[in-house]
């Protein structure tokens, strides 16, 4: 669990086990609707080699849960400051018990 290097970079690295997951960068980018999060799952496991067994960042925050990955932002926040501050997506999904593909899935059915 840390936050990447330098200045304007707002990474919250989430370890379990050898996997890392970088949870701000992905939650910030499906919060601004920028991409679809199967698309975010594939081109994490095939641009930075993130772990092809999780299913991508957004599976593996799914077996994890969403309460789980706030309170370890919540954590992160309070030792090292507001770049850990939880994306409010995820503070919104870990308050209902939702899932990001749970929500992609309500939001396909609705479209």
């Amino acid at each position: 669990m840390k936050g990447s290097e330098g200045a304007g970079n707002s990474r919250v690295l989430i370890r379990v086990g050898d996997v890392e997951i970088d949870i701000s960068g992905s939650q910030r980018e499906v919060d601004a609707q920028m991409m679809d999060i199967r698309e975010g799952d594939v081109g994490a496991i095939l641009g930075w080699g993130f772990a092809p067994w999780s299913g991508g960042p957004f599976s593996w925050l799914d077996i994890l849960g969403s309460p789980y990955a706030a309170e370890r932002c919540d954590q992160l926040h309070h030792a090292y400051g507001d770049r850990f501050a939880c994306p409010d997506l995820l503070r919104s999904m870990a308050s209902k018990g939702q899932s990001f593909y749970g929500q992609a899935k309500k939001a396909q059915s609705a479209a």
